[in-house]
């Protein structure tokens, strides 16, 4: 495996290099995600292990899309969705949510 530095070299020159952040606390799913991204040369991860540094990431960075976490430590996915939507900085930013929760309730929610 390729340090993603090398991977991100190899993007097409003036490429736009896109961001994603990927608000998630469980090791394994970030781990997963991290392979995938860094099999694409035009992308570079954010994580971030809770919604708060999630939020504060997403202000910074201005990243182009977040996969979030639902089931977060502290504040729950939903309740920094609302966050990230009740700011100008970051309500234009596409937010997908993840979530293991998949009865009807939950979807519900989530929808």
């Amino acid at each position: 495996d390729e340090p993603l530095a090398l991977l991100q070299a190899r993007a097409q020159p003036g490429a736009a290099l896109r961001t994603l952040l990927y608000v998630e606390d469980n090791r394994a799913n970030l781990q997963l995600v991290e392979q995938l991204i860094a099999r694409r040369p035009d992308m570079r991860l954010l994580s971030a292990g809770d919604a708060l540094r999630g939020i504060a990431l997403a202000r910074s960075q201005q990243p182009q899309v977040i996969l979030m976490d639902i089931n977060l430590p502290g504040i729950s996915g939903l309740q920094a969705l609302a966050i990230l939507r009740d700011d100008p900085a970051t309500r234009h930013i596409p937010v997908l949510a993840i979530s293991a929760n998949a009865m009807p309730r939950d979807i519900e929610k989530g929808l």
